[in-house]
C-alpha cells in the first residue's frame, strides 16, 4: 500500500474521487492545542467545514482513496484557516492560520507525486 502526496499546483490524479460536501468536524488534541498556540493568535474552531467552498491545497492518497486533505478557508479579514483533515472520519489532525496575503511561494515540489 503506497501512500502518495499530491499538491493542487502540481496536479491531482484523475482516477481519485475527491471528497466533497459539509463535514461535521471532530478535533485531535493536537489540533485543539494548536488553536490556542498559533503565532497569529487564538482561533475558534468551526463545528463544520464545507470543503466545496474551501481551497484544496494537497491530498494524501492510499489505494485510490483520499486519506488526508489540506484545506484553506477564510477565517476573517486578515487570516485564513488551514485545516488538515481525514475526510472519511471528519477528523481534524491539526490547524493553523495563514495571512490571507500569503501566497506560499515556497512550494517544495520534490515532496509531491505527479499524476
Amino acid at each position: 500500500m503506497e501512500v502518495e502526496l499530491y499538491h493542487t499546483e502540481i496536479g491531482l490524479p484523475s482516477n481519485v474521487e475527491l471528497p466533497s460536501g459539509v463535514f461535521n468536524l471532530t478535533y485531535s488534541n493536537h489540533a485543539k492545542r494548536a488553536s490556542y498556540d498559533d503565532r497569529y493568535g487564538q482561533m475558534s474552531l468551526p463545528d463544520t467545514l464545507d470543503i466545496d467552498n474551501a481551497k484544496l491545497i494537497e491530498i494524501e492518497v492510499e489505494n485510490n482513496e483520499v486519506t488526508k486533505g489540506v484545506y484553506r478557508t477564510k477565517y476573517d479579514d486578515d487570516l485564513d484557516l488551514i485545516v488538515v483533515m481525514i475526510p472519511h472520519k471528519s477528523f481534524v489532525k491539526t490547524v493553523w492560520f495563514n495571512k490571507n496575503t500569503d501566497t506560499h511561494n515556497t512550494l517544495q515540489a520534490w515532496k509531491y507525486s505527479r499524476p
